[in-house]
């Protein structure tokens, strides 16, 4: 979608997102014995926008709330785990709020709708060149290197968002504070993709390493979420970094857990007729459901402060990454409960509920539902302690 076509509204990119989940049901080990979702996938999500989710309206997206991007991404990860997966990342679109208008519009130049992989975590350097190397007349140009883990989506990718510290030429390490880090944005072609993503779960999502050596950047295709303000007007660029990934986060659980009851509900007769076994499911699926409701409560509070205060407060924000810590964890049991419930059968590598098991495992050994963010989250609540706002 381009800047001038008309916003799809939240029931179209619904709509659109349950069309496509039903045409992915049924290739998810293709997509596992792939690596990586297929173009046919991938091209089906950005022609409905739905990698667009997040992205500034200026830039052609729909800069829709996030009920809608929970909503969208618990659809797609239904379907098939590794592809919501993907498209959940794909949301990294929406970081571009925080560029610069320039950054914004050379991006969406090169693709409307872009599909952009990104590396959160600060794992190469940025050294600023001398005055007399730099070119650029806008601020500081950074020289990258290194490699960075688990980019998901990166073999389709337009584009890459890579974090980075600033370091000072001739020093051996950055000096670490506030302003180390930023993030830069480059074209898939200055990137070099390893095969490294050979995985027990989420196989089918393309999470290779890649590698940036030598790459030089202008500082006006950088930004910094951490501590800068968002360069666009409008209320999701009015959330914290923390809460903005959260809210991309989100609604995978939900429908990775809300597939594994229907594959539980889909199990012969006979192996449902254990009464003890009904019951204890029973329970699971309610937990499940509830789970799902908190998340969406949880959203709504974090939104209707930004949209009518210009921002979240710390607790706000803590209760919503909770919810959605609390929604991976109740996911874990549901399939765990599913798949022990199911005996043999789900022993098979074909079978939905082991690649479901292996999925959400894979899931939860992401740093957003680990136990040190779960404790920063419980400090802010019950002491307090408002400190690194930018990872509340």
């Amino acid at each position: 979608m381009t800047a001038t076509e008309t916003v799809r509204t939240p029931e179209q990119l619904l709509g659109d997102a349950r069309r496509i989940a039903r045409d992915l049901v049924g290739g998810e080990a293709a997509t596992e014995r792939a690596r990586t979702p297929s173009r046919t996938a991938v091209e089906a999500l950005r022609e409905a926008g739905l990698f667009s989710l997040t992205l500034p309206r200026v830039l052609g997206g729909s800069e829709t709330d996030p009920a809608t991007v929970l909503s969208v991404v618990e659809e797609i990860s239904w379907a098939d785990p590794s592809v919501g997966w993907t498209l959940m990342i794909g949301q990294a679109s929406g970081f571009l709020g925080w560029g610069s208008a320039e950054l914004g519009r050379r991006v969406v130049a090169e693709r409307p709708d872009p599909l952009i992989a990104c590396a959160l975590a600060p794992m190469g350097e940025g050294t600023i060149l001398p005055a007399t190397e730099a070119e650029g007349e806008d601020g500081p140009v950074y020289r990258l290197d290194g490699r960075w883990a688990i980019n998901s989506g990166c073999r389709h990718a337009d584009w890459f968002i890579a974090a980075f510290a600033k370091k000072e030429p001739g020093v051996d390490s950055p000096q670490w504070g506030e302003d180390v880090v930023r993030f830069a944005v480059l074209p898939a072609s200055e990137v070099k993709v390893l095969d490294t993503w050979h995985v027990l779960g989420l196989r089918g999502s393309g999470s290779d390493d890649v590698e940036i050596r030598g790459v030089e950047v202008p500082h006006s295709m950088t930004f910094s979420p951490f501590f800068e303000p968002g360069e666009h007007e409008g209320p999701l660029y009015r959330l914290s970094y923390f809460a903005f990934l959260m809210m991309m986060m989100g609604g995978f659980s939900v429908g990775l857990a809300r597939r594994a009851v229907e594959e539980f509900r889909a199990l012969p007769e006979a192996d449902l007729a254990d009464t003890a076994a009904q019951v204890e499911f029973w329970r699971l699926d309610n937990e499940r459901l509830a789970a799902r409701c908190l998340l969406h409560e949880a959203a709504a509070r974090v939104w209707d402060e930004v949209t009518t205060a210009g921002s979240a407060r710390p607790e706000t924000r803590a209760r919503f990454a909770g919810a959605v810590q609390h929604s991976q964890r109740v996911a874990e049991r549901v399939v765990d409960g599913a798949y022990r419930l199911a005996g043999a059968a789900a022993l098979r590598d074909e079978h939905p509920l082991q690649r479901l098991w292996r999925d959400v495992h894979a899931a939860g050994a992401h740093l957003a539902f680990g136990l040190v963010t779960e404790r920063r989250m419980a400090r802010v609540c019950y002491l307090g302690d408002h400190s690194m706002q930018y990872m509340i």
